[in-house]
This record gives structure tokens, C-alpha cells and sequence, in this order.
């Protein structure tokens, strides 16, 4: 991005002309802000070893967003929703001591489209809250789409993701794009939780996402 380019820019929704990059006050204005403790729990979280880091509701505004990202190829995107989970994580934790990691995607889904868009907000996370990266601990064995798959059929498509090489990180976040059911993000979790609980070792592992789906 050039002097100019982080001056000046279009708004990703409308194209109206704004300061730096990102959306104008009035697609802002229509953001769904998320108050709630957790995203999968509501206010009551049941689960206590994890926290949620997903800073919107997902609505029009939303998918237009992931929209841009997913299908058209509009990669630096990925700076801002980065930048709004950033901000989440900041506002909801005193840990500023964390390692980035993401969910992974099929090696056909990477080869159509060339690259994984959580693993893009994943690196944009890393390097505006200073944070470590890791895109080595989780890979998916199996291409599946989870677009219009039915709740069931998400979770057993998640089963296709499996551990690659993980390592033993203190304060660990798992990014994704957006949390629909949870169950990409949440077999994530229960995969490095029980290896490391396999080997006795105390990680505060976290989940994070642009929005979550009402």
C-alpha cells in the first residue's frame, strides 16, 4: 500500500471515497456489534478454558464483506478484518502474549481458489498486534464445502481436520472468517485441547472470527 493508497480509499461495501481503508460511517453504522461473552454460549459460557473473539453479528453488511474475500479475490480485506478482531482481543483480554493460528482448508479448495482467507486474517493478526504465527499445527485431509451444508453435515466434514504438526503455545487463537454452527472452529479446538491435555500441559486455547452467523 502506498502513501496515497493509506490516505485515501474506497469504502469495501458502497465505494464511497473515505480516509484509509475499510467501510464508511454509514455501512458502519449497520454493523451488528457482538456483546455477548460467547458467541456459541450466549452470556452463560460453558466453556471455561477458551475465549471468544468475534467483534460482529453476521448481516448483509458481513457477507458482502467475506463476500469480496472469498470469491472475488480481494485479499487485502483481510488487513481490516484482522484489524476488527485485533481490536476484540484487545478490548476483552489483558493477554498480549499470543500465537496466531488458523483453519485450515483442503489442498484442492487452496489450489482453485490460491489461497485460505482465514490463514490470510491469521497473518494480517499477527503482524498488527504483534503476535506469533503458526501455519503449520492443523491440516484438512478431505476437500468438502461447508456453504450449504446442513448442520450435521458440517460437523462430519469437520472430522476431516486433523492435527499437522502442533506445538506447545502457552496462549493459542484459532482464526476463522466466520463461526456458523462452530463446528470447523470447534474440532480446531478439540484437537489441540486434548493433545495437550495428553501431555499434561495448562494452554489457554481461544477461537476468533470476523462474525458469527445468528
Amino acid at each position: 500500500m502506498n502513501i496515497f493508497e493509506s490516505l485515501f480509499g474506497d469504502c469495501y461495501i458502497c465505494g464511497a471515497e473515505i480516509h484509509k481503508y475499510g467501510l464508511c460511517d454509514l455501512c458502519k453504522n449497520q454493523l451488528m456489534y457482538n456483546d455477548l461473552k460467547c458467541v456459541l454460549c450466549h452470556n452463560i459460557c460453558i466453556h471455561k478454558d477458551y475465549q471468544c473473539f468475534v467483534p460482529y453479528f453476521y448481516n448483509q453488511i458481513i457477507a458482502s464483506i467475506l463476500m469480496q474475500i472469498k470469491y472475488y479475490d480481494n485479499i487485502h480485506i483481510a488487513k481490516w478484518i484482522a484489524n476488527e478482531i485485533g481490536k476484540k482481543i484487545k478490548d476483552s483480554s489483558k493477554n498480549d502474549m499470543y500465537t496466531v493460528t488458523f483453519v485450515p482448508t483442503s489442498r484442492g479448495k487452496l489450489f482453485n481458489r490460491t489461497y485460505n482467507q482465514a490463514q490470510l486474517i491469521a497473518y494480517e493478526l499477527a503482524k498488527i498486534n504483534k503476535y506469533k504465527y503458526d501455519p503449520f499445527i492443523f491440516q484438512k485431509t478431505k476437500t468438502t464445502s461447508q456453504q450449504y451444508a446442513n448442520f450435521d453435515q458440517r460437523h462430519k466434514n469437520a472430522t476431516f481436520i486433523e492435527l499437522y504438526k502442533p506445538q506447545f503455545y502457552p496462549n493459542l487463537i484459532i482464526i476463522d472468517d466466520l463461526i456458523a454452527s462452530g463446528a470447523t472452529i470447534l474440532r480446531c479446538y478439540s484437537l489441540i485441547k486434548n493433545f495437550y491435555n495428553a501431555h499434561d500441559y495448562q494452554a489457554e486455547v481461544s477461537i476468533a472470527a470476523l462474525a458469527k452467523s445468528l
